[in-house]
């Protein structure tokens, strides 16, 4: 009779608690779960506009002052770097679906079309995001009130 044998889990615990190395899919999910996080996060906090500003600055202007601010710096800084940002995601996400690309990074070599388009998808989130109080600001600016 053949000798009871762990399962991968069991494997798992003894590889990574007993003899201090961790599985080997590990990086590959630390990589990509984090960096779908901070993407998705970055648009989450632009949502609710929580992003950090210099307020030694800021703090000192008026309201009409600080739309003024915020809607010249997203046309003028964050729109073109992020529309860039997409236009080559886009392509990458699309190479590595059709492609079926791995990742070369680690020993599991997952697929990356997954990661890919969740990167593509959380940029143009938090492009969206931002252009919604780029519009609000620049109503309120129009309109001479808050929205």
């Amino acid at each position: 009779m053949a000798p009871a044998r762990c399962s991968s889990s069991c494997d798992s615990f003894l590889m990574r608690y007993l003899f201090s190395k961790p599985t080997v899919w590990a990086f590959d999910i630390s990589y990509m779960i984090g960096g779908s996080i901070m993407l998705l996060g970055m648009a989450w906090v632009t949502v609710r506009r929580d992003q950090v500003r210099v307020d030694i600055i800021y703090t000192r202007y008026s309201r009409k002052l600080k739309v003024i601010v915020d809607s010249v710096l997203n046309i003028v800084l964050f729109f073109p770097l992020y529309i860039m940002l997409i236009q080559r995601a886009i392509p990458r996400a699309i190479y590595s679906f059709t492609n079926q690309e791995f990742s070369e990074v680690g020993f599991w070599r997952p697929l990356l079309w997954p990661y890919r388009w969740m990167m593509v998808v959380a940029l143009i989130m938090w492009v969206l995001a931002a252009l919604v109080w780029v519009i609000k600001d620049l109503s309120s600016l129009r309109k001479g009130e808050e929205l």
